[in-house]
């Protein structure tokens, strides 16, 4: 995996960087976290495995992902693909997730008490995951 980690980096770092400076981390986010799943899928993987190019394997990607995977996230699988590097697209959504994470100064924690919280310790505490 670390090879794919490896290779991911940069393509997720553009990524994330286009999204800070047009506003639109969740949707990248979103974008990514289904093309992820997508290039995950078991099902996906055995098509993409009977297609011969990796233009092609993108094109289809891209069809099987129309809805959720605007003009700027098809033209990151495209050069994916002309990089072959369509493998790698589950690692840079994982790591434009971290790099999401770190933007937004996220944790995320377990709180255990020892009593039952009151309702506006709940309420506080909803109010600060949000």
């Amino acid at each position: 995996m670390s090879e794919l980690t490896t290779i991911a980096r940069p393509y997720a770092k553009a990524a994330f960087d286009l999204a800070v400076e047009k506003g639109a981390v969740e949707s990248w986010n979103e974008m990514l976290f289904f093309a992820g799943a997508l290039a995950s899928d078991e099902q996906v993987k055995a098509l993409l495995s009977g297609i011969p190019s990796a233009k092609e394997q993108a094109d289809m990607i891209i069809k099987l992902g129309a809805e959720q995977i605007n003009e700027q996230g098809q033209n990151l699988i495209k050069l994916m693909a002309e990089n072959e590097r369509l493998a790698a697209i589950p690692a840079v959504a994982t790591l434009y997730a971290e790099f999401k994470s770190d933007y937004d100064k996220e944790i995320d924690v377990d709180v255990i008490s020892a009593t039952e919280l009151s309702a506006e310790q709940k309420a506080k505490t909803l109010r600060t995951q949000s």
